[in-house]
């Protein structure tokens, strides 16, 4: 994946540091392991941040063709936008956004991500992170 570049919704990067095996479906979960993992593996990784369907979304039951069925990502994409200060079509590397992204997941989800179907369990997972 080094030299791959991953199109990323600035949203999914909270729910990577966040992820614990949990997703809409078997398929989706197995990609999004796969994806975490590759991005703990490498945090050199080119992404490039998207307000539009991304690697994460192509394995989700969300989808339709290009777009999401659900208009909660738009929402959470500004708000992780607003908040650190990253525009969509930025390029970075996983290791800047994700230093930039992590305290959100910590301590900001609520503010972020309101309404997140996953909200409780993110805030669960963020606080067990507290103690490590």
């Amino acid at each position: 994946m080094s030299e791959e570049t991953l199109f990323l919704r600035p949203h999914h990067g909270l729910c990577i540091l966040n992820f614990r095996g949990h997703g809409y479906s078997d398929a989706f979960s197995v990609h999004m392991a796969e994806t975490v993992q590759k991005l703990r593996d490498n945090p050199k990784t080119k992404i490039v941040l998207t307000t539009s369907c991304d690697e994460l979304c192509s394995a989700c039951p969300h989808r339709e063709g290009d777009h999401c069925t659900s208009k909660k990502p738009p929402l959470f994409d500004g708000n992780v936008l607003r908040e650190t200060g990253f525009s969509a079509g930025q390029e970075l590397t996983w290791e800047a956004f994700s230093q930039k992204t992590d305290p959100l997941s910590r301590h900001a989800l609520k503010k972020t991500c309101p309404g997140c179907e996953w909200l409780s369990l993110c805030q669960e997972i963020a606080k067990e992170r507290e103690t490590i």
